[in-house]
């Protein structure tokens, strides 16, 4: 009989421990906030940040590439080891398009796609009555529910919110596996998504992010037979709200035009904008599938800079795809250099089954991609550095992401203009700018601000690659969005 560690830590006696792990995207990490919230609303759990602790272990998987599907098993196989006593849960895309693999895992005890994600406390519950579990892992798959069933989901663990208002992808990219994980493309019902973002700035979120698969394709039939689209949702959305800002987690170059560059103008809007390329060489990109060559997704970005110089703009970059030659490998590099990303994130190519890329004959080899993405890593790193320091000396919005665990009210560190505005034995808490600037702050300024909603931060100073150091400031120096005299310095050559 499997003991209960609620009951031997003390601590909420009787409720049954929950650890949740999540791969992937925000749109997972929104369906993980909204299962750990459907666990512990019930009065029945509790969640726990650690493995042992648990009683029950709940995987949200990714399967984007081949290296996302071996993370969720190398994972499960060490909490295994370390708790043998665990439920464990596997859920998301990699569930979803490898159950029949995954149900037959010893390690695995039930397996849940992304089509029955949203009542999975209903299903592990079921599955926990059954007396033959194994046989009801594969039964269960035909019952499906809606990816748009999960009430309004808080943040756990952090202080923005996700808010998923779009399901599925209608486009057939030759790389990509998702569509088979995720299903066609489907939408929220505006009215449903409006309560959610009132619901949540209720309760305090300074920051709300929309998230699906694509966020562009969003329409909804209206009652005189129009279609609301995804602009005009935007419009909506940022009429409703107060005090929050809104982010985009991600959009498509096709959706990239003069309405959302018209749109990030508003001052609730964050000025952000991640836009997947890809890859910056024409033939590789039609390979691809994808909808756009080099020069329109240039004009695209320049449409939404002459609104918006300052405006951060972050790809996605696949490196070693099998069309990709070593001069349109080169190709791809210039582009992203002159495009002046302020980040890109890159990942290698992963040949995923059922997909057209699979079956081309020309693959490139491990170590080929490997120094192809040592490459782009280097360009990655001087682009991310010449955006951070166009900010230095400018105060942003922010709201506080982290706080360092061992922060004290009493903390001793020096003020700017004393000496480095840091020390390493120095407590911090990190905050997001508007404009996805990670700024670390010294502790102690924060403390009587904690609860505020958003914050007044000066960056200073460049200090290791994910962030830089800054210090509290007036509210009455934000200065506005940046214009483009302000922001033609700085380019990587």
């Amino acid at each position: 009989m499997q003991t209960d560690p609620a009951a031997a830590d003390g601590s909420e006696t009787g409720k049954q421990a929950v650890y949740i792990n999540t791969f992937g995207c925000r749109l997972n990490q929104y369906e993980s906030d909204g299962i750990v919230q459907s666990f512990v609303e019930s009065g029945r759990y509790r969640q726990t940040g650690q493995i042992t602790d648990a009683a029950v272990l709940i995987v949200n998987s990714c399967t984007v590439t081949s290296q996302a599907d071996q993370k969720c098993l190398q994972f499960i196989r060490r909490a295994r080891r370390d708790n043998p006593a665990l439920h464990v849960v596997v859920t998301g895309c990699f569930a979803q398009t490898d159950r029949a693999v995954l149900s037959t895992n010893p390690a695995i005890d039930l397996v849940c796609g992304n089509d029955q994600k949203s009542d999975l406390l209903d299903r592990y519950e079921q599955w926990l009555a059954l007396q033959n579990r194994r046989a009801h892992n594969l039964a269960s798959a035909a019952r499906q529910t809606s990816p748009f069933a999960y009430g309004v989901v808080k943040p756990q663990g952090h202080t923005r919110a996700y808010l998923k208002i779009q399901d599925g992808c209608d486009r057939r990219c030759s790389y990509c596996k998702i569509p088979m994980a995720r299903g066609r493309g489907s939408s929220r019902a505006a009215t449903d998504i409006l309560e959610h973002v009132k619901a949540l700035e209720d309760a305090g979120v300074p920051e709300i992010v929309l998230t699906g698969v694509n966020l562009g394709w969003y329409r909804e039939l209206q009652p005189d037979k129009s279609r609301l689209r995804f602009i005009g949702l935007l419009e909506k959305i940022l009429e409703s709200m107060q005090f929050s800002r809104l982010r985009l987690s991600s959009i498509e170059p096709s959706d990239v035009g003069r309405g959302l560059a018209e749109l990030s103008q508003h001052p609730r809007f964050c000025n952000y904008l991640h836009v997947p390329l890809q890859s910056g060489a024409r033939n590789v990109l039609k390979a691809m599938r994808r909808s756009y060559d080099p020069t329109s997704f240039a004009r695209r970005i320049e449409t939404v800079r002459q609104y918006n110089p300052g405006v951060f703009i972050g790809t996605d970059v696949m490196v070693g795809f099998p069309a990709e030659s070593e001069a349109e490998f080169q190709e791809s590099m210039s582009f992203c250099k002159s495009m002046q990303f302020a980040g890109l994130h890159l990942f290698p190519y992963s040949r995923r089954a059922g997909t057209e890329a699979a079956r081309r004959t020309e693959q490139w080899s491990r170590q080929t991609i490997k120094e192809r993405m040592q490459q782009f890593g280097v360009l990655r790193r001087e682009l991310q550095v010449a955006y951070q320091h166009r900010c230095l000396g400018r105060t942003f919005p922010c709201v506080l992401e982290q706080w360092e665990p061992a922060a004290r009210p009493d903390a001793s560190i020096p003020e700017s203009g004393q000496g480095p505005i840091h020390r390493k034995s120095a407590e911090w808490a990190e905050l997001l700018s508007d404009n996805y600037l990670r700024i670390r702050v010294p502790a102690n300024q924060l403390i009587d601000r904690r609860r505020d909603h958003v914050h007044a931060v000066q960056a200073l100073e460049l200090a290791e690659e994910r962030f830089v150091w800054g210090q509290m400031a007036d509210p009455g120096t934000l200065a506005g969005r940046i214009t483009g005299s302000e922001w033609s310095q700085g380019t990587v050559q």
